[in-house]
Formats: structure tokens, sequence, C-alpha cells
């Protein structure tokens, strides 16, 4: 949703400023909120894991929270230590995330040609890292959302030096 929001307000052309990224939080929180809610109603053995986590959060309280964040925490810093890929992943989302923000060079131009692009490749960028901060395996996630906006990079890159020869 984060993605999303962020690829429809560049789309537009609208602005990315504090106000809107605070009514776009209240918006995504509100939808979260309700799937939470739907799911929690639900009886037990058909809730999903967020509607899990609800009822965890009511009968524990902040207990429950904590347990999840640590255990999110642990399960991201043991696939990070136990693959070189990781570090693949993460160099790949530092510099797809510089190359989108002070773009130089040939980005700067194929940013510049393609400004539709631009907004979907900024905004799986911004959706790979929302994946490694949210979800439970967030580097398995974020490697999975990085493969397009990397091929297609690549691609646009690749069409631009065959056009220069």
């Amino acid at each position: 949703m984060i993605a999303f929001g962020y690829t429809f307000l560049r789309l537009f052309g609208i602005r990315v400023r504090p106000k809107n990224i605070l009514v776009g939080l209240i918006i995504i929180g509100l939808l979260c909120g309700g799937v939470f809610v739907l799911d929690f109603m639900r009886p037990l053995e058909m809730r999903s894991h967020f509607g899990q986590f609800a009822f965890a959060v009511q009968t524990s309280g902040l207990t429950a929270v904590k347990e999840v964040v640590v255990r999110k925490l642990a399960m991201n810093y043991k696939l990070i230590r136990y693959t070189i890929w990781t570090r693949v992943l993460l160099c790949s989302l530092l510099a797809l995330g510089i190359l989108f923000y002070r773009p130089v060079g040939i980005f700067r131009r194929l940013l510049t040609k393609n400004p539709a692009i631009a907004a979907g490749l900024a905004g799986g960028v911004l959706g790979a890292f929302t994946a490694l901060i949210f979800n439970d395996s967030g580097i398995v996630a974020a490697a999975t959302a990085i493969i397009f906006p990397a091929a297609t990079l690549f691609y646009l890159v690749l069409r631009e030096q065959i056009t220069l020869l």
C-alpha cells in the first residue's frame, strides 16, 4: 500500500509533502485496522496471523507487540547472517535508492525521458524497503520485490546504451 500510494501520487503529479504522507499513512492505518478488526471477528480457527495477532494484543497487551517485533528482528538477522545474497540485496536496495534520490549521468537521462516508469521504479524500490522493514522474512520479500524494478532499470540502461552506439 505504501509503494502504490507513493507511485499514485507521483503519476498524478501530486507533490509528496508531509501533509500528503500523513494523510496516506492515516488511510493505510485505517485500512489495516479494518483488516485487523474483520479478521479478529472471524472464528478462532479461521483467523489469519493478523487476527491471531489482534487476539494476542487483546489478551496480553503490549507484551504481544514486543514479542512480534523481537521475532521479526531475529528472523531478519538470521536471514542476513546465513547468506551472502542478503548483503547483495541490501547493497542493491541502497544503491537503487540513492540513484533515484540523486540520479547521475545515464540514470538522470532515463528518469527524465521516462517519468511514468521512473515513478513506478521509485515506488518499487520503496515497496522493497517497506517489505524489508515490515515483513517477517523481510529479506526474502524485499528480494522478490526488487526483481522487477531492477530488471526494468537494467533493460532501460541497455536500451539507452544501444541507442548511443
